[in-house]
């Protein structure tokens, strides 16, 4: 699937899926609340080096976001996922 992003082609079938995971999307609500639903989402690499997710919502509808590698090393952190942190940047120190 092809997505465009900052009129740049990001292409699911050329780009390296990293991991599947769940992650919340604030959505508003009735009455002004701040839902947070989760949704499967696949973190893509591109040939290039540049990440995108894409998050697979309600009716199987696919959206595709730009991610910064910032955002990749915190997703990382945040899963516990070692190995993919320092497969992409490098090795973390031990304590």
């Amino acid at each position: 699937m092809r997505f465009i992003i900052d009129n740049k082609v990001y292409d699911t079938e050329k780009s390296e899926r990293i991991i599947k995971y769940k992650k919340e999307y604030p959505l508003e609500g009735p009455l002004g609340l701040i839902i947070e639903p989760k949704y499967d989402t696949i973190l893509y690499r591109t040939r290039r080096g540049n990440w995108f997710s894409v998050a697979i919502k309600s009716f199987d509808k696919k959206v595709a976001y730009k991610e910064t590698n910032d955002t990749v090393k915190k997703l990382f952190k945040s899963l516990n996922e070692v190995e993919l942190y320092n497969k992409y940047f490098g090795t973390l120190e031990e304590a």
